[in-house]
């Protein structure tokens, strides 16, 4: 019995990609019809690059959304909770 084939995804490689914003899971290269090899060579030319395992990015275009990677601001206090004092400076 032949392997099962892979689901295809309905949106092409070419739209999926900008509008992660050049981010993808190596399952979602499988499933717009790219090959384990195909997704090998575009990262050993340096066409994309891998961020964790299973998930790449195309290169120069990914640029991380300064939003969702940035500091955080929560309670009282500047963004990113620096007081301007060395963080060795008592309370007095």
């Amino acid at each position: 019995m032949p392997p099962p084939s892979p689901v295809r995804s309905p949106v092409p490689l070419r739209d999926l990609l900008p509008a992660q914003d050049g981010v993808l899971s190596a399952a979602q290269a499988r499933a717009t019809g790219l090959s384990r090899q195909s997704v090998r060579r575009r990262v050993v030319r340096g066409e994309w690059v891998g961020l964790h395992p299973g998930v790449l990015a195309r290169r120069p275009a990914y640029r991380p959304r300064r939003c969702a990677s940035g500091p955080r601001r929560s309670g009282p206090g500047p963004p990113g909770g620096s007081t301007g004092r060395p963080p060795h400076a008592g309370a007095g």
